[in-house]
């Protein structure tokens, strides 16, 4: 060690001869810290514009899918028969096609649909029992969607704020051609503040302006219908006079901007928004005139840069520091030195006087030192000579080291150690041949003398082994007692498990039963309505009949599929979903039940979007049984009502099915989820619902629980909200 100390000293002094002060250090890691914060300043930036460009396109993106999923239905209402009697025949009343349209609207989530004549007069809508703003009897033919689909014949896109309502929205129509004669314009009507909410939610700011260069979508209000590009007097005129943001005055967005091409990762700018300034990328939105513009503001790249220069100086001041500090290190190491020298010496006195064996030997066997107990136990009390060649530890101790030598007996984890016994040869005075002691030992490597070598305690077991045989001869005539009741209990072990097959084979087909006999029913009802139709040759919602069937028979075929996963691992089934989306296609297969019982169902869900990890077949099951035993509670209510709501609380989401049907006994409340406890008539239940819905959420992590309200019985689940990590670019 004192050689160690020595050759540091001796770089110490190198490092001095090199002619550097601290004042140089300190100038050379002030120079370093300047340089790589300004190469990480250069990376962040060419970082955060390609992350922009590639936020942006999925925005984009986002939008298109949106809008697509509506496009087909203008041109699909132009061909109903319903439209065509309609505009062919004026007279006629228009209750009747805007109850379909209101249906069609519902159904479809879009927000407003409307049927204009040749005149531009909306002759059916589908807010027709709205009091105010109601579009019935409204002309609209001074807007571009009815003039450009009337005169160029084919479906036009539109965005406006709505002359009746004030409510922007995104406008989609289609000519009503018969015989090459347009008759008419078809409408959809699509409010897009659920995409701005979608974009606020997100903390990204994203905003879409026209092909004027008008602001029209933005996850910022304030910025709406401002300006990105200043459009010429002419088109300022024309979008006055097509009322399409009436009362809204159109003022630059930013007071400055500035473009850059940054190492071809494309073309971005700064914008100077409100004494804010931000980074923009855009893009054309394809199949529209659009432009969509993704904002991440300066501030975030220069407070990474401002971490980024505060870490590497907090670095560069340590590294000062410890340059400085060295020669006190080295100082307080010979300290610590001479005190570790000082313990061994006591180490060494605490040794000598255990009641515990300790020997001391190299790699080859030769014993190097042992204490006063082991010289009792193994030289009989006679005086150990570390010289004596003659003496090594496989004389003394029956040790196998032909393998590994004494690596193979080494102690492995500390918490469990591997302790050995065997014999030791002691040689007593008197005898011709050593006496043979059983003992237990332990071997762990250490370093003495500047070399490596074993240090093996040492424990005499002679009255432990004695004991040791004493309960050996009790336990043979145990075993013999212990073999006759083993074989009783076989037997009977036997017996049981063939009734337990027999009741595990009887709860699989209840199970079956109860799970199947619902969607059965649906599918047998829908498959009727078809029958009916296609006797009378009215194939009118046909289509709609056949598209329950679908879900039906997967649902189904989830059912069976759970049953033979309830057995198995499942980790294969786990999925990241929202919970909303499990309970909306669970209410889509019970929506018949529903309807033919008149139930009014409300639903409250104000986070869609939370995402939950877990099974959706399962989950699907969970809830469906809450819905079913809902339906089932509302049966003989006159006005039936079915209430969900969705909730956060701390990091679950809650969600909660209620009834009006006058809830449950206090006394019974406690036993509806245990297996075939059920309170329904004979027939309508086994009783295994709510059971595996309860198994369903306790094995996702969550809870479930049952109460009574004013009106009838609230059941709840919670699931654990699941956080994806997001890693930075």
């Amino acid at each position: 060690m004192i050689g160690k100390i020595r050759k540091n000293d001796s770089a110490i002094l190198r490092f001095k001869q090199l002619g550097f002060s601290e004042l140089g250090w300190l100038l050379a890691i002030v120079i370093l810290i300047i340089l790589s914060s300004s190469t990480f300043y250069v990376y962040q930036l060419l970082s955060l514009t390609s992350a922009n460009h590639r936020s942006a396109r999925i925005f984009e993106q986002s939008l298109i899918a949106s809008i697509n999923q509506f496009e087909y239905l203008p041109a699909l209402l132009t061909k109903d028969d319903a439209v065509l009697e309609l505009l062919d025949s004026p007279q006629l009343s228009h209750t009747k096609l805007s109850e379909k349209l209101a249906f069609i609207s519902t159904r479809s989530g879009a927000d407003d649909i409307f049927i204009q004549d040749i005149n531009g007069t909306v002759v059916a809508t589908s807010n027709y029992q709205q009091v105010s703003h109601n579009f019935y009897g409204k002309n609209y033919s001074f807007r571009p969607y009815f003039k450009k689909a009337k005169a160029e014949r084919k479906r036009q896109f539109y965005f406006a704020k709505g002359a009746t309502t004030g409510i922007p929205g995104f406008f989609i129509s289609a000519p009503v051609l018969v015989g090459g004669r347009v008759l008419g314009v078809v409408v959809v009507k699509l409010e897009l503040s659920k995409w701005e909410k979608n974009w606020r939610d997100s903390k990204d700011s994203v905003l879409v302006a026209d092909e004027n260069g008008v602001i029209i979508l933005s996850s910022e209000e304030n910025w709406r219908y401002k300006l990105v590009n200043k459009p010429s007097d002419s088109k300022l005129a024309e979008i006055y006079s097509n009322k399409q943001f009436p009362n809204e005055k159109h003022v630059p967005l930013y007071s400055s901007s500035l473009a850059l091409n940054i190492l071809r990762v494309g073309e971005s700018r700064y914008w100077t928004i409100e004494d804010a300034s931000y980074l923009v990328s855009n893009f054309a939105i394809r199949d529209t005139e659009w432009t969509m513009y993704h904002l991440v503001n300066y501030k975030k790249l220069l407070y990474s840069v401002f971490i980024f220069f505060l870490i590497v100086g907090l670095l560069g001041f340590f590294l000062y520091l410890f340059i400085r500090e060295r020669k006190n290190k080295l100082e307080l190491k010979r300290k610590a030195d001479l005190v570790e020298a000082q313990r061994r010496d006591d180490l060494q006195t605490l040794i000598d006087n255990i009641h515990i064996g300790v020997l001391v030997f190299d790699q080859a066997g030769n014993i190097a030192s042992m204490n006063q107990h082991a010289e009792q136990l193994l030289l009989s009390g006679e005086a150990f000579q570390a010289k004596d060649d003659n003496i090594t530890i496989n004389k003394l101790i029956g040790i196998d080291t032909r393998n590994n030598g004494f690596d193979s007996y080494l102690l492995g984890d500390i918490a469990i150690p591997a302790y050995h016994e065997t014999e030791a040869s002691v040689m007593v005075s008197g005898s011709i041949s050593p006496m043979k002691i059983p003992v237990m030992f332990a071997v762990v490597k250490i370093n003495f003398a500047d070399k490596e070598g074993y240090l093996m305690t040492l424990i005499n077991i002679a009255r432990r082994k004695q004991v040791e045989q004493e309960l050996l001869k009790v336990n043979e005539s145990l075993e013999e007692k212990v073999e006759e009741r083993t074989q009783e209990l076989k037997d009977t072990q036997a017996e049981l498990m063939q009734k337990n097959k027999a009741v595990a084979l009887g709860n699989m087909a209840a199970t079956i039963v109860h799970e199947l006999s619902q969607p059965l029913a649906a599918i047998n009802s829908s498959v009727a309505a078809i029958q009916s139709k296609a006797e009378r040759s009215n194939w009118s919602g046909v289509g709609e009949s056949v598209g329950r069937l679908i879900p039906l028979s997967k649902k189904m075929n989830g059912v069976i599929k759970l049953l033979k996963y309830f057995s198995y691992e499942d980790t294969a089934m786990v999925e990241e979903v929202t919970l909303s989306s499990i309970f909306t296609q669970a209410l889509e297969v019970l929506k018949d039940q529903m309807y033919e019982r008149k139930i009014t169902v409300n639903i409250s869900d104000e986070y869609e979007n939370v995402l939950v990890k877990v099974s959706p077949l399962k989950i699907d099951l969970a809830i469906s049984n809450l819905l079913k035993n809902a339906i089932d509670a509302v049966e003989h209510v006159e006005k039936p009502v079915i209430s969900i709501m969705t909730e956060k609380k701390n990091n679950m989401i809650v969600l909660s099915v209620e009834d009006n049907g006058g809830g449950v006994q206090e006394k019974i409340m406690k036993q509806l989820f245990n297996p075939y406890f059920t309170t329904k008539e004979v027939g309508k239940g086994m009783g295994l619902g709510l059971s595996i819905t309860y198994e369903i959420i306790q094995q996702h992590d969550g809870s479930i629980s049952a109460i009574n309200t004013e009106r009838g019985a609230r059941f709840t689940l919670a699931l654990p909200i699941f956080s994806p990590i997001v890693k930075n670019s």
